[in-house]
């Protein structure tokens, strides 16, 4: 993951020895050792239990909150018509919906996790290349 990470920063590795010689402690080699990325399988999972809670797990509250709005508000409405034996109303529109807000969520915050983690990669290349910059000319 690390060569590759350099291999798309532009940084060859003899440049990453030196830096690694030169500076053993610097927090940027901790970061490339851990660099924090979020897992979509843990997000799907988040959102399958809660729907919205993957969304908050990436960072993206608003869209969580309207998630969890959109879900529970298409199963209230599938539940309050059954209970008023709108059968019909009950399963094609309130079951139907609350099914594709429910998958949907959890596929979208599968896409939200993606996006943090290369929002992530993206400034931890911008650091690479701004720290080889000032130290290695």
């Amino acid at each position: 993951c690390q060569v590759d990470l350099f291999e798309e920063a532009g940084v060859n590795m003899a440049l990453f020895m030196k830096l690694k010689k030169l500076h053993p402690d610097s927090a940027l080699l901790d970061e490339l050792k851990n660099p924090g990325y979020k897992k979509t399988k843990k997000s799907r999972l988040m959102s399958a239990f809660l729907p919205g809670l993957g969304q908050a797990y990436s960072g993206q509250y608003n869209d969580a909150m309207f998630s969890f709005l959109l879900t529970g508000g298409a199963a209230a409405y599938g539940i309050a018509s059954a209970i008023s034996q709108y059968y019909f109303s009950a399963v094609f529109t309130g079951a139907s919906l609350c099914y594709r807000f429910y998958v949907g969520g959890m596929k979208y915050s599968q896409k939200c996790v993606s996006n943090y983690n290369q929002q992530k990669k993206v400034e931890l290349i911008e650091d690479i290349s701004a720290y080889l910059s000032l130290h290695l000319k």
